[in-house]
């Protein structure tokens, strides 16, 4: 249900990645949300439930956008409406 995904998406994670996922370029290395939910659905679901720690190595190479995130607290149901909503090229593009 990708109507019940794009909620639980802006009450949760636009905040920090932006209301199209272009805020976050996920690990320097031109990878943005839009394309974490196409291409890495695993990641997406293992980062929402379990959170990121601080990416020291990408910081110490001068990555930005490596800090930490934090577990969600979200049902499988909410993952699995994010990663239909994130199937929308339109809403959450791919940035190469």
């Amino acid at each position: 249900d990708a109507t019940a995904g794009l909620a639980t998406f802006n009450a949760n994670c636009a905040s920090c990645h932006g209301s199209d996922g272009s805020k976050i370029n996920i690990y320097c290395q031109g990878e943005w949300l839009g394309d974490m939910f196409r291409n890495d659905p695993h990641e997406i679901q293992h980062k929402a439930v379990w959170g990121m720690p601080l990416d020291r190595s990408h910081i110490a190479l001068g990555c930005a956008d490596a800090g930490m995130m934090p577990a969600q607290n979200i049902t499988d149901d909410d993952i699995r409406n994010l990663l239909v909503m994130g199937q929308d090229t339109v809403a959450f593009p791919d940035y190469h």
